[in-house]
C-alpha cells in the first residue's frame, strides 16, 4: 500500500477536520505552488519518514488515519514557536533596509527555546526559513518534545541578514 498520498485536504475533510484544514490554509501555504502540493511534499518527505505513523502502529488502522495525527502535530508544534512575535519583541522586524546578524537572530529565537540554536536558512541574503530541532520521548503523535541544537551549519551570512516583509513590497519599481 503506497502512503504518497495526494489528496491532503481531501482526507483531513473526510475525517472531520475542516478546522485543520482552515488553519493550515491561513497559515502554512507555500510560497510556490499550490496548498495541496506543499501538504503533500511535507506528508511525503516528512509523515512517511516517522516509524510511529506506520500503518501498523494504528489499531483498526483506516487509510489516511495518519494524516490527521502528522498534520494536527505539526500544526499544535507551530503554535508553540511564535517566530515574529518573538523576533519583533527583540527588535528584529521585517524591513526592506534594515539588516541584522545571525547572533541577533539566534539570541532573539534562543531565548525561547531552551537556549538552543535554531537554524537559519537564507535565500540571496534574506531569511527565508527557520527551522527548530526537537527529540522526541515517546510518540510523535502523544509524545513529549524536547528542544535541541540544530544540526549543521545555518546557510545566512554572520552578517547582513535582511529580514524583508512579506509583501514584496520591497521590490524596485522600473517606472
Amino acid at each position: 500500500m503506497t502512503r504518497q498520498y495526494t489528496n491532503i485536504t481531501q482526507i483531513l475533510q473526510s475525517k472531520g477536520r475542516q478546522d485543520l484544514v482552515d488553519y493550515m490554509n491561513t497559515y502554512w501555504t507555500s510560497n510556490s505552488g499550490s496548498a495541496e502540493s506543499f501538504w503533500e511534499h511535507e506528508w511525503g518527505k516528512h509523515g512517511t519518514c516517522m516509524s510511529t505513523f506506520d500503518t501498523e502502529c494504528y489499531s483498526n488502522y483506516q487509510p489516511g488515519d495518519e494524516i490527521p495525527d502528522f498534520f494536527d502535530r505539526t500544526v499544535d508544534t507551530f503554535k508553540t514557536l511564535p517566530t515574529y512575535d518573538w523576533l519583533t519583541a527583540a527588535g528584529i522586524t521585517p524591513s526592506c533596509n534594515a539588516t541584522y546578524t545571525t547572533a541577533q537572530i539566534q539570541s532573539a529565537l534562543g531565548a525561547h527555546f531552551d537556549d538552543r540554536s535554531i537554524y537559519l536558512g537564507c535565500y540571496n541574503g534574506a531569511i527565508d526559513e527557520v527551522w527548530y530541532h526537537y527529540n522526541v520521548q515517546g510518540s510523535v503523535q502523544a509524545g513529549t518534545f524536547f528542544p535541541v541544537d540544530q544540526s549543521g551549519s545555518n546557510s545566512c551570512p554572520s552578517t547582513g541578514i535582511k529580514y524583508l516583509p512579506k509583501n514584496g513590497s520591497c521590490a524596485t519599481s522600473t517606472t
